[in-house]
């Protein structure tokens, strides 16, 4: 091992697990905030609209609220799973994209401490990398950052394409580094900050991302002068991907009735009443069940088009679950619906035990009557 290698942190798991918890848990409060925020929004004008709804306004203006902050809700849920993810899938990424999440994430607490974002983000290439570590490492430089100025000032991030790759830089306007640190500052439990400052971090942020960026072949690096701010660069390489194959064209769904029977398989009550009516209005018959027992039952006494089966239930998996239906009706359509990530293409094995598709929760309806009638109209 070198000596890049030891003082990133060895590539050590447990460091690792550590950090992604230290992280996690400085998150925490930001996201948190802007979650009450859109509950408070989604609350407030459903309050609004069954106390008014004799009035179309105010019913329009609510129900675009509503839905635009659950969108809203879903796009949070994302970006923060995507930043603790375990699973490392590399594919192709705008850095400028990853900044922005990065930033969302942490939008609430900058603006709490009066730290003012600056971006300067020019167009670059696409990199082949694991975007949730990538993220993780944007976090954990802004996170140094915002402590770096507690009493306010300016973040600058800047993306610019360099030759063989991109960097990142993540500025503040802060103290800067003591000298007799900045030497070892990527050394697990070194940190920037003393004992006794307020937010006063663990130490193994930027080992941490040293190593993650190390790992894509790329590095981090520190400037600046003590009372002149600090400025971390970010460094990954421009590299040469497997090639991807192109996502089949999203073909056009006829908006006609879906004369289809469809088994929706749920355990949350509200889920399985969302998708009978919105299938009902566009001409499904419709049966549900809140457990595989029940689902099967069903299934066994009658047929079905199309099968809605929820991934997580209660004492099992969908596969599971899809297994036993594929013994009773083999070529019947079955679309996992799940919240999770990493799970989609994971644990499925042969063709015969994969599912015909994915819907991830939270779903628009759109979605939903699509994959319907593909199965209905290629039938």
């Amino acid at each position: 091992m070198d000596g890049d290698e030891k003082a990133a942190g060895g590539g050590d798991p447990g460091t690792g697990r550590l950090e992604a918890l230290a992280s996690l848990g400085q998150l925490t409060a930001s996201v948190s905030h802007e979650f009450n925020n859109i509950l408070t929004a989604i609350l407030g004008w459903a309050q609004l609209a069954m106390r008014d709804m004799q009035n179309p306004r105010t019913l329009e203006t609510a129900l675009c609220t509503i839905e635009a902050n659950a969108r809203r809700a879903r796009r949070v849920v994302r970006d923060l799973l995507d930043s603790v993810r375990d699973d490392s899938e590399r594919r192709p990424t705008c850095l400028s994209d990853v900044v922005d999440d990065a930033l969302r994430l942490l939008a609430w607490e900058l603006r709490n401490v009066g730290v003012r974002v600056r971006r300067e983000l020019e167009p670059t290439p696409d990199l082949f990398v694991d975007r949730g570590r990538i993220q993780q490492i944007l976090v954990n430089l802004m996170l140094n950052a915002m402590q770096a100025m507690p009493s306010g000032g300016e973040l600058v991030v800047a993306v610019r394409a360099v030759e063989g790759g991109v960097e990142v830089d993540v500025a503040d306007t802060g103290r800067g580094i003591d000298p007799t640190v900045a030497g070892r500052l990527f050394e697990p439990f070194v940190s920037t900050k003393s004992s006794a400052e307020v937010g006063g971090g663990s130490g193994l942020g930027l080992a941490v991302s040293r190593r993650i960026a190390l790992e894509h072949g790329g590095d981090i690096r520190l400037r600046g002068s003590p009372g002149h701010g600090a400025v971390f660069t970010l460094f990954l390489p421009e590299t040469t991907a497997p090639p991807l194959a192109l996502p089949a064209t999203t073909p056009t769904v006829p908006e006609r009735p879906l004369r289809v029977r469809v088994l929706v398989i749920d355990d949350e009550a509200d889920i399985r009443d969302l998708l009978t009516t919105a299938l009902e209005l566009r001409g499904a018959t419709v049966e549900s069940a809140a457990d595989p027992t029940s689902a099967l039952a069903k299934l066994e006494a009658s047929e079905f088009g199309v099968v809605l089966l929820d991934y997580t239930l209660p004492g099992t998996n969908g596969l599971e679950v899809l297994g036993r239906m594929r013994q009773l009706r083999p070529k019947l359509p079955v679309y996992f619906m799940s919240g999770r990530t990493g799970t989609d293409t994971t644990h499925v094995g042969s063709t015969a035990s994969a599912p015909t598709g994915w819907i991830r929760k939270p779903f628009d309806l759109e979605e939903v009557y699509r994959e319907v009638a593909r199965s209905v109209f290629s039938a």
